[in-house]
This record gives C-alpha cells, sequence and structure tokens, in this order.
C-alpha cells in the first residue's frame, strides 16, 4: 500500500473543506493525518482553524496553540502563535495568561494591532478600562481600518466609563466595517440610545439585533426574549411622545382661537 505524504493528506483535507464536506469527517480527516505527521505546521494549523471557528473548542485550539509555540521557538513568526494562545485564553476566561501571551507577542512584534486587542480585550475583562483603552487605541492607529473588533471593544470601555457619544462613534465604525454584522456593537449602541431617550433609533438596532439571534444556532432564548421587551418598551415611549405632541398640538390651537 502506498504511503500518503504530508502534502496529500493537506490536499485532501482542503479539498473537503471546500466541498462543505460534514466537519466530523474533516475532523477525523485530520486526526488521521496527524497521527502520521504530529508535527506538521500545516496540518495543526488546519485543525486550530477547526476547532475555533467550527467547534469553538478553545481547549483544544490551547492544546494546538502550545505545541505551536513550541514548533515555531525559533521563528520570528512566533509572536502569532503567542497571539492566538492569547486569544483562547480570552475565550476560556483566564485572562492574566492572555495578557502575558500578549506581552510576549508584542516583545517580538511591537507593530502588529492583533496583540494589542487581545490584551485590551483581557484588561478589559478584568475592568482595567484604562489601560484597556491604551491598548484598543493602539490597535486602531496602527491600523485604522481594520477589524471591528478594535472599534468594539474600545465602545465596550467608553461604555462603561460613560463616555456615550464615543462608544456610540465606535459602536457605529465596527457596525460599518463589519457590513452591519457586529451584533454586538449594534446591542451596545441600542442600549445607549434607550438610555438618552432616542427611542427611534434604538428601536431600530434592537430589531436588526433580533433578526441576526433569531438565525443563530441555537438560539438563545432568555437573550432573545429580553430585546423583544426593549423592542416593546420603545414603542411604548415612542406612542407615548406621539400622543404627548398631539396633546400640546391641540391645546397651543385650543389657546390661539380662544385669543382670537
Amino acid at each position: 500500500m502506498d504511503t500518503v505524504t504530508e502534502q496529500e493528506y493537506i490536499i485532501q483535507v482542503d479539498a473537503a473543506k471546500k466541498a462543505d464536506v460534514n466537519i466530523d469527517t474533516i475532523k477525523n480527516m485530520l486526526d488521521t493525518a496527524l497521527k502520521a505527521f504530529p508535527d506538521s505546521i500545516k496540518l495543526l494549523t488546519r485543525k486550530y482553524l477547526l476547532s475555533v471557528y467550527d467547534y469553538l473548542d478553545y481547549k483544544t485550539a490551547l492544546e494546538i496553540c502550545n505545541r505551536q509555540i513550541e514548533l515555531h521557538k525559533d521563528s520570528e513568526n512566533n509572536w502569532q502563535w503567542y497571539n492566538n494562545r492569547a486569544a483562547m485564553y480570552n475565550q476560556l476566561g483566564e485572562y492574566d495568561k492572555a495578557i502575558v501571551d500578549a506581552d510576549t507577542a508584542l516583545q517580538i512584534n511591537s507593530e502588529d494591532p492583533y496583540p494589542y486587542y487581545q490584551r485590551g480585550k483581557a484588561r478589559s475583562s478584568k475592568e482595567f478600562f484604562d489601560d484597556a483603552l491604551q491598548d484598543f487605541n493602539r490597535a486602531i492607529a496602527l491600523k485604522p481600518e481594520g477589524d471591528e473588533l478594535w472599534y468594539e471593544g474600545r465602545a465596550y470601555v467608553y461604555w462603561k466609563q460613560e463616555r456615550f457619544s464615543e462608544a456610540i462613534q465606535d459602536c457605529s465604525t465596527a457596525i460599518r466595517l463589519s457590513n452591519q454584522t457586529a451584533d454586538f456593537s449594534l446591542y451596545m449602541r441600542a442600549e445607549m440610545y434607550f438610555s438618552r431617550k432616542q427611542y427611534a433609533a434604538a428601536l431600530a438596532d434592537y430589531t436588526k439585533v433580533i433578526q441576526m439571534e433569531k438565525g443563530r444556532t441555537p438560539v438563545d432564548k432568555d437573550f432573545l426574549a429580553d430585546m423583544y421587551n426593549m423592542q416593546k418598551q420603545c414603542r411604548r415611549f415612542l406612542k407615548n411622545h406621539a400622543a404627548e405632541e398631539l396633546t400640546q398640538e391641540a391645546t397651543l390651537n385650543f389657546d390661539e382661537e380662544d385669543m382670537v
């Protein structure tokens, strides 16, 4: 029997992914390939991407990051795997470890925005908002039209600092950069519009958030119920406001007639 080469495994996996083959099948293909080539950087990278984006299996992705850091220890690109591991630590709620890895990535490459974002995200989660703001500012300064997540992260910090105008502006930028798919930015902006009594704008954003949540699998029913409730409140306030305007207009007309 002919031995399958590393490159042949890679071609098979890529073809299966392109053909939208079931992800469990692709996972099995990768596991088989990695038994034959356990130190294959390319195969490990594909399993990392599958774990993060298809399975949301951050623990497996973290293990792959550990292995990639070992394999890349003499590479100038090692910072990318420290950054990826920082991202996995953030997903797993291990924020101190995320900060350490982001620091290491930045010691190797201080000109890439992504480690600043990961460190900012970890600091924000620990409520170190001033430090987080510096990181998000740095990421945005390095690549202003880069990733919507940088603006979303900074918007969250501004929201917590009650700097609502700046937060709304950053939410709007994140929404634009994501082609209207930045659901958390839409949610934050809706909440801030509502708190500022801008009910029509809040209603529009809550409606978009509801549409996005309904398209998820699985749907977060509790969150969806909260969004419907906020949508209902916006409509009630708008209706009451319209009624008040009609009353004021009627009163004004009556006063004018009385003066004639």
